[in-house]
């Protein structure tokens, strides 16, 4: 199963709903897509790609080596934008033409999904594993996406849905009280890895720009 993000920071719903979800998918592991330069958040400066790889393989040290791989075709390739078809035509070469892919994305993204690079190519290679969170319901997603979506479109999609329990775990937030230099927070040490704020403490990031 495919889950990419910015992981900026990386936190604790970051590693645990991906894992939650593969329990319930005929999937041998999770596949970490860090970002490069997602389309969709062109608006903000992120992390740089280097400290946000660092702190994801840090937040995933006590996961079983075998259920998780983390891809950095993204970040390797931040020089231009990334997309999501160009990134699952990459994994479906390195996994092969056999393999079956699942990619983990959320309701707000499924409602835009009709707006990406190349949708209808997007689903020839990789079948949506989409996350409701606990205000919304299957068919209030649904009457968000396009209305010209045919019938056995819509029955498709109502499939695609998995009900998990979710972490009310915002990385804006986040990123607000880490710029306020105040690393002892109590949210700072609920909601990330030790090591991974130890490292964002050590490097001094999210208080200004420059990171």
């Amino acid at each position: 199963m495919v889950y990419g993000g910015s992981f900026d920071p990386p936190h604790k719903a970051h590693i645990e709903l991906p894992f939650q979800v593969l329990d319930g998918l005929p999937a041998e592991r999770v596949v970490f897509v860090p970002a490069g330069t997602p389309p969709h958040k062109r608006e903000r400066c992120l992390v740089a790609s280097h400290h946000r790889l660092s702190m994801l393989q840090l937040a995933l040290r006590d996961k079983e080596k075998a259920s998780y791989e983390i891809d950095t075709f993204e970040i390797d390739h931040e020089d231009r934008v990334s997309f999501t078809v160009t990134t699952l035509e990459h994994l479906q070469r390195e996994m092969g033409a056999e393999a079956r892919i699942f990619f983990m994305m959320g309701a707000d993204m499924a409602v835009t999904f009709y707006s990406w690079y190349k949708p209808h190519r997007i689903l020839e290679l990789a079948r949506p594993v989409v996350i409701l969170r606990s205000t919304e319901t299957i068919e209030s997603v649904l009457s968000r996406m396009p209305v010209e979506l045919s019938r056995a479109s819509r029955d498709f999609w109502r499939s695609c849905f998995v009900d998990v329990e979710l972490m009310d775990i915002s990385s804006t937030e986040l990123r607000d009280i880490l710029a306020t230099g105040s690393i002892s927070h109590p949210k700072l040490n609920a909601y990330l890895d030790s090591r991974v704020l130890e490292y964002i403490r050590e490097h001094g990031l999210y208080l200004n720009a420059d990171n």
